[in-house]
């Protein structure tokens, strides 16, 4: 009979520990679920981007939280479907990654591309709604995708103003509109390298779409973070582009030469295509290498040459764009579109130099009224006296500054109503919704119309943004919340000095929807900074330097610097404890948090009495039906399963289950975190079937909610897999043991006590299965990582245990006693 190696080890309990210290992070109570509404299909023929398949690809029901149609194109990198987004309803492209090609350098390559695209978030460019990962059905292995909108009806710039038969201004209008995407794309970093009007497709309602930045590359404000991810272009010297749309300098193939003045040379030959009607420069029956000197020496006529009706000024603006020296040309994308607004105005423009009388002629053109007021005001003020005169002015400039001010906040008011209109405007059910109302849709919309037409003031932008994001947040949506907020605090730098309340607190927000989200590094760095300036603007003791020390010790407890965390939650209790004299929330929490670290430590003794004073007192503060004794009671659960007192636990589990589902909804990441609590300690008292089948359902919906790489998937996935090995079901415990190593091996999401009981699971499990091996592998590395001082207690016990034990076994006695000598502080 094959020996047993079950894991003796201390189960994992930190990731699931949820804090109860910043209340106004959880989620609000949700609205019910809308129906999936009727989708108006979009002919396969009019596409964006669509590629024909030769070969048929076994089509997966399900990415992520999307349900795929079918496939609609192949490439060497992957496949992209059309999927159904339910939440909110509409078709999407969606482009996953092969599985047979996921290695280092092509997941750079294809997170460069998401990355790049995420960063673009315009009405003018084809938007990506969502990117991330989702595992493997067969190799529970983590695939990249990334999720865009599909544009209906496109068509062609060129081919829409000429089949819609639009007048040169409208040509005109429409392209300001690409300039500005294009510039938007700048501002983030991102040359796109192959402007031309098939690369700018028109929607069927008349917007234009910016598509194809697969061979843009980063500008130098973002080169050395992309570059150091082996993203960008080789320096192998390759002319990548459209020859009839590039400019001089990029026919020599060195990307680093290039900046954003090669978009506009593209530009501007668009535009000339788009108003003559032909390409600046005509290459046909040229080879390339006389195509690449045609493109450095000779000039373009001017667009009037080729079409009546174009005046000067155009003609200048134009040529301005296609200059062969790119100094000569405009900076920026947004330059050369404000450029054609003055035109557009019959304003004076920086293409072309004229003289006084032609300026004063333009500027009497737009203001004839205004200009004859003037000649009259002229004459009145001549005839006055000097001290009248300095009296007048005196008076106007006051009268003008409570003119500015009176502007001003009728300004704000008139964009706040306007933006709260926008954001109720989809609360209002119709027959598709079935009465009910889909909040993060509400969000979306008010977002996207945020963006198209943004506040004038920036100050109202970042309060609406915030306002918005603190949404997205509490209904666990954290990616859309952490977009927000990063845009909210880079408004308040430039609003607010460093230190102010405004930027911390803006800070402060951030680092939550970045801890919520996993990524414990970028949130340190965002706490760091609200708590140092929180310190500068109130010395001495305040509560939200203690709450700024309690998230950034939650950071350090999440990353495995205990000593760290429990410093912090030490100091922040303290000052709690001077500034509340009575006990309440702000100290429950701070019991709570201290909790944890002991139970990190393995003193679950200790960790169990503080958890329970954190539950009696925020029940007696809050009640039984609060959100925060939810925490507390999920808390106190995971301890006392881990104590062995599995039938107590439930009581606790029920009720965290009890509330959750009440006031977020049984779907909830943070409902099915509580679920999987729930189903360990009921299968640790009694071990059923159905108890582990609800644990597997409850780790689905996790997966569904939460990136594939979020530590609360591989807290639960150790859960189910523990439970099968209790089943002795190991080849089954395999799968999810190897999901829980895959995403620790993430040092960013993974403290090192996390990594070394990942390989424990999985090794003791290997052993029961035969695969001696990679288990003598994998528990020697679990071993040497728990060799540190810090270890948690029972860790380094349990590797060195069980490593003896299949020592032995093996008939390996000097392998044996080497470990059985190794100590806790060897490495």
């Amino acid at each position: 009979m094959r020996a047993v190696w079950c894991s003796v080890g201390p189960a994992p309990s930190v990731r699931q520990c949820v804090p109860i210290d910043d209340f106004k992070t959880l989620p609000p109570e949700p609205l019910p679920a809308p129906s999936a509404p009727t989708l108006i299909d979009v002919p396969r023929d009019r596409r964006a981007g669509s590629t024909f398949v030769a070969t048929r690809f076994a089509v997966p029901e399900r990415i992520g939280k999307y349900r795929v149609t079918e496939l609609i194109g192949s490439g060497g990198m992957g496949e992209v479907y059309e999927a159904l987004q339910e939440q909110p309803a509409r078709t999407v492209a969606l482009k996953v990654m092969r599985a047979n090609i996921v290695s280092a350098d092509s997941l750079r390559r294809f997170e460069y591309e998401a990355q790049l695209l995420a960063n673009l978030r315009h009405p003018w460019i084809a938007q990506v709604y969502d990117a991330g990962t989702y595992l493997d059905p067969d190799t529970r292995a983590p695939r990249p995708y990334f999720v865009m909108e599909l544009i209906p009806g496109a068509r062609p710039l060129s081919d829409f103003a000429d089949d819609a038969t639009l007048s040169r201004s409208q040509r005109l209008e429409l392209f300001i509109h690409v300039c500005e995407a294009i510039g938007h794309a700048h501002q983030r970093g991102v040359i796109h390298r192959d402007i031309k009007p098939a690369n700018v497709l028109v929607d069927n309602t008349g917007s234009p779409k910016v598509i194809d930045f697969g061979i843009a590359r980063s500008s130098d404000a973002y080169s050395t973070i992309l570059d150091a991810a082996g993203a960008t272009d080789t320096p192998v010297r390759r002319i990548i582009g459209t020859l009839e749309y590039m400019p001089p300098e990029q026919c020599s193939g060195d990307p680093n030469d290039l900046d954003i003045r090669a978009d506009v040379y593209a530009l501007g030959a668009t535009l000339y295509e788009l108003i003559a009607g032909r390409l600046p420069i005509d290459l046909a029956g040229t080879s390339i290498h006389e195509a690449i000197q045609v493109i450095r020496e000779k000039l373009p006529s001017p667009p009037s040459v080729h079409r009546a009706g174009i005046d000067a000024d155009l003609d200048a603006i134009i040529l301005k764009s296609l200059a062969k020296d790119r100094a000569k040309r405009y900076d920026t994308a947004v330059s050369f579109a404000d450029d054609i607004r003055r035109y557009m105005r019959h304003e004076p423009v920086a293409a072309r130099r004229i003289g006084p009388a032609g300026r004063i002629t333009r500027w009497a053109r737009r203001n004839r009224a205004f200009a004859t007021a003037l000649v009259i005001f002229t004459l009145v003020l001549s005839a006055t006296t000097i001290t009248l005169a300095a009296k007048i002015l005196i008076e106007t400039r006051r009268a003008n500054q409570n003119l500015r001010d009176a502007k001003e906040n009728l300004q704000t008011a008139t964009e706040n109503l306007a933006l709260i209109r926008g954001l109720f405007a989809s609360l209002r059910p119709d027959e598709l919704t079935k009465g009910t109302v889909n909040v993060e849709h509400m969000l979306d919309a008010a977002v996207v119309r945020m963006q198209a037409s943004p506040p004038t003031l920036p100050a109202t932008e970042a309060n609406f943004r915030e306002f918005l994001s603190e949404a997205y947040r509490g209904m666990g949506v954290y990616t859309k919340a952490i977009e927000l907020q990063t845009r909210v605090v880079e408004i308040r730098q430039q609003l607010f000095p460093d230190p102010s309340t405004e930027l911390a607190e803006s800070l402060h927000d951030l680092g939550a929807a970045l801890w919520w989200n996993g990524d414990y590094d970028q949130a340190r760095v965002a706490y760091s900074r609200a708590l140092d300036m929180r310190r500068a603007l109130y010395p001495g003791d305040h509560q939200e330097i203690a709450t700024s020390m309690t998230h950034l010790g939650a950071c350090a407890l999440r990353q495995g610097r205990l000593a760290e965390s429990e410093s912090l939650y030490t100091e922040a209790l303290d000052m709690r404890r001077r500034l509340f004299s009575s006990p309440g929330a702000e100290i429950a929490a701070s019991l709570n948090n201290l909790a944890k670290c002991l139970q990190a430590r393995g003193d679950l003794v200790q960790a169990e009495s503080l958890f329970r004073q954190a539950y009696d007192m925020i029940t007696a503060v809050r009640g039984e039906s609060d959100l925060q004794t939810a925490s507390a009671a999920h808390n106190l659960g995971l301890c006392l399963v881990e104590i062995d007192r599995s039938e107590e636990a439930i009581r606790f589990f029920q009720q965290a289950v009890a509330l959750r589902t009440s006031r977020y909804g049984a779907t909830h990441h943070l409902t099915a975190s509580a679920r999987v609590g729930l189903c360990r300690a009921r299968f640790a008292a009694t071990p059923t079937p159905e108890i582990l089948s609800e644990a597997v359902d409850s780790l689905q919906n996790l997966e569904l909610k939460l990136p594939a790489d979020h530590p609360e998937i591989a807290d639960a996935s150790t859960a189910v897999g523990r439970m099968y090995v209790r089943q002795g079901e190991f080849d089954r415990a395999e799968r999810y043991f190897r999901t829980a190593l895959s995403i620790s091996k993430d040092a960013r999401r993974a403290t090192p006590w996390e990594m070394a009981r990942a390989r424990l699971n999985l090794g003791q499990c290997l052993l029961n299965l035969g695969q001696s091996e990679e288990a003598e592998s994998l528990i020697r590395e679990s071993l040497d990582i728990a060799s540190a001082a810090e270890a948690p207690v029972g860790l380094f016990e349990s590797a060195r245990g069980t490593l003896v034990t299949f020592y032995e076994s093996a008939q390996r006695p000097d392998d044996a006693q080497r470990v059985r000598l190794r100590t806790q502080t060897d490495q």
